[in-house]
């Protein structure tokens, strides 16, 4: 495979919220029983082991969805996949075993934020690793609320630990700037001070962009807590990394929600947007792929691929060279339980 080559992902979606119904703090058990009988003890007993019956079910449904993926992936029986972290045994990145107990050079990653699961993965022996992250901005934060409790730069500012002073800066800018102005230099750290940035976006004394509203504003927050994310896991560690504030994410822009319409009355894949840009210490990761997509008017996921074998990190603590990244394609598909379940009992030993 050469660097020119292009790159398809798996990119799945399952969302729970109309299946399983029952009170909120019934157990999985009782509301999925058929679908729990078709997962090992140990994945079954992780999903009961939930409180409510929203975590169950996100819980029951990523089971589900990676156990198709893998299986369908390697061409391997339902009941015969196996799991297990790499690098490290307690910490490392889930991958998946052939039969016999080696790692498929095969990866993927999975997300769940309000009942919504996401997937994605690569094909065999591509030579790629990903990561995704799904988030839903008005879960838990409405505009309401942080107009209410502060405003949206001290919303932003309890985040100093995450995000640079850099895209803290973006992030409380009033606008939406063009792409015109999103195509410049602006990406950059040494330029995103405040003149700097004003100046360069203004047009004879006058700012251009849209002024966003708070709700907006939120939206963009989400889609670089996503790409922050999705990042991270494509690594294989989580927010604890020590440098994660030298990772920085620029152009970001949240993709247009997939409202409803009588046409399509139910949640869809919406806009895509791919043209952020992944800076580390100040330098330009040239080997990382990055999108964003929306799904229905709420929900964002976010995704990340890089060659296998390039960390941020050496194993020694040193910077690792750049290197090259084929293009990838990808675009998120609902996937129903209908043809989990179907696949399951069609694909056992």
């Amino acid at each position: 495979m050469t660097v020119d080559d292009t790159i398809t992902l798996t990119c799945w979606l399952l969302d729970t919220r109309p299946l399983w119904p029952g009170d909120r703090r019934d157990n999985i058990s009782k509301a999925a029983p058929d679908a729990l009988a078709l997962l090992p003890p140990e994945e079954r007993k992780s999903c009961t082991g939930m409180h409510f019956l929203r975590n169950g079910k996100e819980k029951l449904g990523s089971a589900l969805l990676k156990r198709y993926f893998v299986s369908k992936t390697l061409g391997i029986p339902w009941n015969e996949v196996r799991y297990a972290r790499k690098d490290d045994p307690k910490h490392g990145k889930p991958g998946a075993l052939l039969l016999d107990g080696s790692f498929a050079n095969v990866d993927f990653n999975s997300s769940h934020q309000a009942e919504v699961i996401a997937l994605v993965g690569t094909g065999l022996n591509c030579g790629l690793n990903v990561g995704v992250d799904i988030v839903c901005p008005n879960e838990r934060h409405s505009p309401e609320d942080i107009d209410r409790e502060g405003g949206f730069d001290k919303f932003v500012d309890g985040y100093d630990s995450v995000f640079s002073d850099a895209e803290r800066r973006v992030l409380k800018s009033p606008r939406q700037f063009p792409k015109a102005m999103r195509d410049r230099d602006l990406t950059r750290k040494h330029t995103l001070d405040d003149d700097h940035l004003y100046k360069a976006c203004s047009d004879a004394g006058q700012m251009v962009g849209e002024v966003m509203s708070t709700d907006e504003k939120l939206r963009r927050f989400f889609a670089l807590w996503g790409y922050t994310e999705a990042y991270l896991k494509m690594e294989g560690i989580g927010l604890l990394a020590d440098w994660i504030r030298q990772l920085e994410f620029f152009n970001v822009r949240a993709p247009t929600p997939a409202r409803r319409t009588q046409d399509v009355p139910q949640d869809d894949v919406g806009e895509k947007v791919d043209d952020a840009l992944v800076f580390f210490e100040g330098r330009h990761l040239k080997d990382v792929r990055l999108g964003i997509q929306a799904y229905g008017e709420e929900y964002m996921m976010a995704v990340a691929a890089r060659p296998a074998g390039t960390k941020t990190i050496s194993t020694d603590g040193g910077r690792l060279a750049k290197g090259t990244c084929p293009d990838i394609n990808w675009s998120f598909e609902v996937v129903t339980l209908d043809a989990i379940l179907e696949h399951a009992k069609s694909n056992q030993e």
